[in-house]
């Protein structure tokens, strides 16, 4: 799905004490992602309570705001933008499995939006990529000729932080390891394996930005027990050294309640 978006602007907010959204009416789209605690919003007459890897898109000119203050520490990325994209509705309230790109990519667009040497134009290919993370989500559940691809992708999600090998998931599932191999390719365009290591590589993508870990504890929390193993991987994967991907998304903007 193509989006033709315009950024206007976004952060990172971080509440460490009691805070309700408050209540308004904008000329623009805003993207609510959260990443910490629970946020309590309304959009006209419709509620959302939303958890960490819950996402919203709050339509311009509908009324929206806190409905319940919140006392824990909450944060979530926010950005505003314009599109005549129809059918945001159908896109409104999604939830995201741990791991998913949404999270690496909200960091990409505030870096970029954050970097003067990057153009409007890199910045609003991030914005239709988080878009576009959003629609797909949204889209899940759909029918498929291979319904066991969604039970086993999401699997390899909730296993991301360690080894998995194409022979381990054929023997917990019960199928020839060549029929699901196929019927990944049909169903994701990818082959088996591929997204196995594409999943380990977004799992630690998502440690890199999210967290301040030391490399070597977050090879250990992917399932390293060889740093060196990691950093071939990593670096194989992504041509950049785990090291310079997290120094390349260091600049974003956080306000603050």
């Amino acid at each position: 799905m193509y989006f033709d978006a315009t950024y206007e602007s976004g952060g990172q907010f971080v509440s460490r004490e009691k805070w309700i959204h408050p209540t308004r009416t904008i000329d623009s789209n805003e993207i609510i992602y959260v990443i910490k605690g629970v946020v309590k919003m309304f959009e006209e007459d419709r509620k959302f309570e939303m958890h960490k890897g819950d996402c919203i898109i709050l339509e311009k000119g509908k009324r929206h705001g806190g409905y319940d203050y919140i006392d824990d520490e909450v944060s979530f990325y926010w950005f505003h933008f314009q599109t005549d994209f129809d059918k945001l509705s159908a896109m409104k309230h999604v939830t995201f499995r741990a791991g998913d790109g949404i999270s690496i990519l909200s960091k990409q667009l505030l870096h970029s939006a954050n970097t003067p040497a990057y153009s409007k134009e890199a910045t609003e290919c991030f914005l239709r990529l988080v878009l576009n993370e959003i629609y797909i989500a949204s889209c899940q559940g759909t029918s498929s000729a291979y319904p066991v691809c969604g039970v086993i992708s999401e699997w390899i999600t909730r296993n991301s932080d360690r080894k998995i090998s194409v022979e381990e998931i054929s023997e917990r599932f019960g199928y020839n390891k060549d029929y699901i191999s196929r019927a990944f390719k049909k169903h994701f365009g990818d082959s088996l394996k591929n997204y196995i290591d594409s999943e380990r590589v977004r799992y630690i993508k998502s440690l890199l930005l999210t967290t301040g870990y030391p490399l070597k504890q977050i090879a250990e929390m992917s399932g390293f027990s060889d740093y060196k193993s990691f950093l071939k991987f990593f670096s194989y994967h992504d041509a950049v050294t785990p090291q310079e991907y997290r120094r390349k998304y260091f600049n974003t903007h956080i306000n603050h309640s």
